[in-house]
This record gives C-alpha cells, sequence and structure tokens, in this order.
C-alpha cells in the first residue's frame, strides 16, 4: 500500500511541475503571438514568470473564464483548456489524497490504541 501512495504522490510532483511550466508557456505564447489579447489583458507581465499576483490579475482567471478564447486560436485554445483542466485535476487529486491520508492517520491511530 505504501508503494501506491508513494507512486499516486510521485505522479502529483511531476503533473504539479507539468502545469507550472505549461502555465508559463502560455503566458510567453500569449505575449509573442497574441499582442492584442495580452494588451487587453492589461500586459501581466507577472504571469510571464508565475509571480504572486491580486486574485483580479491572477492567470488562473484568464483560464477559468476562458478569455483565451479571444485570440481565436484552435489550438491555443486546447491548450489552455487542458491546462485549466490540468490544474482542476490536481486540485481534485490532492484533496482526495488529504482526505485519504487523514483517515489512514485516523484508523491506524485506532488499531494503535
Amino acid at each position: 500500500m505504501q508503494q501506491v501512495v508513494v507512486g499516486v504522490v510521485a505522479v502529483l510532483f511531476m503533473l504539479v511541475a507539468a502545469l507550472v511550466v505549461l502555465t508559463a508557456v502560455l503566458a510567453h505564447i500569449l505575449k509573442s503571438r497574441f499582442p492584442a489579447v495580452w494588451l487587453a489583458e492589461g500586459e501581466p507581465e507577472k504571469w510571464l514568470w508565475l509571480q504572486p499576483a491580486s486574485p483580479s490579475d491572477h492567470i488562473f482567471g484568464f483560464l477559468d473564464e476562458r478569455r483565451y478564447l479571444a485570440t481565436g486560436s484552435v489550438n491555443y485554445s486546447r491548450l489552455c483548456g487542458a491546462v485549466r483542466l490540468g490544474w482542476y485535476t490536481l486540485l481534485i487529486s490532492f484533496l482526495v489524497v488529504a482526505v485519504c491520508g487523514a483517515f489512514t492517520a485516523i484508523v491506524r491511530g485506532w488499531h494503535a490504541a
């Protein structure tokens, strides 16, 4: 069972790394290929390096509200949609792992007593 947990955690870490890189890549593509949309978003330089931003200026708002559709690019929209889905998958997976970990700790505590 412990090997499964280690495997799941390793996959989640790889997913985090991939999503961080892809999210930064999305910002760079937006700036270089879609300057009109970049300008409409307020030229959010913080997105390029995933620096902290205010909630209203965060790249997740751009993804969640699907403002990337304004680019008119099917490929870019698909990539943004995949990254958006990836972040939601990560968040849900994190919650499931946290709940399972807490449940396991409680059960082991009962058996130890």
